[in-house]
């Protein structure tokens, strides 16, 4: 035939199929590792946003006293609640929940950075100042 020129007899039969086959799994193994990279890139970006979460404040203020509800059996919640009072700028003081682990850290007076929506405590940087 007219094609029968170009074909190329060198290779051992059935190698032809095995060479597209590798060919074609490196390709697709190419292909599926930068469409993974460029989704796993894109959602850490989206995370990672500087923009805060809509209703996150933050201000400086003072950490002024904590307290803990335990729940009785009649109440539908059973557990331990924790509650942190903090004092701003303006002198104005606000109770918000918060953790047990920030709970058992805040002692009374630290001051720092806190990031709140409504009353609930998101975080509290403690800025402590350590004399030598």
């Amino acid at each position: 035939m007219l094609l029968d020129g170009f074909r190329d007899d060198s290779l051992p039969s059935g190698t032809h199929s095995v060479l597209f086959l590798s060919i074609f799994l490196v390709v697709l193994l190419v292909a599926a590792g930068v469409f993974l990279f460029t989704v796993i890139k894109s959602l850490l970006a989206w995370t990672s946003h500087p923009y805060p979460e809509p209703g996150i404040h933050h201000c400086s203020c003072k950490f002024v006293s904590k307290r803990m509800q335990v729940s009785t059996p009649n109440e539908p919640r059973i557990g331990t609640t924790y509650y942190a009072t903090f004092q701003f700028i303006d002198g104005s003081r606000q109770e918000f929940w918060i953790d047990k682990p920030l709970f058992l850290r805040l002692r009374e007076g630290d001051q720092g950075t806190l990031l709140f929506k409504d009353s609930l405590c998101k975080q509290f940087v403690i800025r402590r100042s350590f004399i030598a």
